[in-house]
C-alpha cells in the first residue's frame, strides 16, 4: 500500500486497525476504516477518511467503488466480502484466516518483530505519524481479567500489562 491507494482496514479501532490505519496514512494511502459509530470519530482523527459502519450490512454494499487494498483483521463476513470490496483480491491481506484468504488469491500475514520494521515504525512515533492508544491497563494478577477485555472484541486501543518490578 502506498501513495494515492485506497485502502481499506476492517476493524480499524481495534488493537491492530490503529496501526493499520496510521501506517497506511503515513505512506500516503486514503484510509477507510470499518468500526462501529461511537468509533467513527476516533478513527478520523487517526486521518481515516471515510468510516464504514460494519453493522449496516456488507461492506462492498456500502462502498461507492472498490478499492485498490484490504487489510483484515476480523475474518468472517468481512473476509468472505473481501472479493466484492477490492478491484484485485491479490491485494487483500488477512492476519485471522490463512485458508480462506490464501483461497481467493490473497496473502495471509503473520508478523514477526524484525529489527529494521521496528526501527521503521520507532521512526513513524518519533515523527508523530504513530502514535499507541491503551484502551486499558491491567496488573499482572488480573491477567484473565485483561485476557477476557481481549477476546470481547469491543476494545479500542491496545490492553497492556503491568509487570512488577523486582527489588
Amino acid at each position: 500500500m502506498g501513495a494515492g491507494d485506497r485502502v481499506l482496514v476492517h476493524a480499524a479501532a481495534g488493537g491492530v486497525g490503529q496501526f493499520a490505519v496510521q501506517i497506511a496514512v503515513a505512506r500516503g494511502a486514503t484510509v477507510i476504516g470499518t468500526a462501529r459509530p461511537d468509533n467513527h470519530a476516533y478513527l478520523r482523527d487517526l486521518g481515516v477518511s471515510e468510516v464504514v459502519d460494519h453493522t449496516q450490512g456488507p461492506i462492498s454494499a456500502q462502498l461507492a467503488e472498490p478499492v485498490d487494498a484490504v487489510v483484515d483483521l476480523i475474518g468472517g463476513d468481512a473476509l468472505a466480502d473481501a472479493p466484492q470490496q477490492v478491484r484485485d483480491t491479490s491485494r487483500v491481506a488477512s492476519v485471522v484466516e490463512d485458508e480462506a484468504v490464501l483461497a481467493m488469491g490473497g496473502h495471509y500475514v503473520f508478523v514477526r518483530p524484525e529489527a529494521a520494521h521496528l526501527d521503521e515504525l520507532r521512526a513513524l512515533v518519533d515523527a508523530g505519524s504513530l502514535r499507541v492508544d491503551l484502551a486499558a491497563t491491567y496488573a499482572l494478577d488480573d491477567l484473565a481479567e485483561a485476557h477476557r477485555a481481549s477476546e470481547s472484541g469491543r476494545t479500542r486501543g491496545k490492553i497492556a500489562v503491568t509487570i512488577p518490578q523486582e527489588d
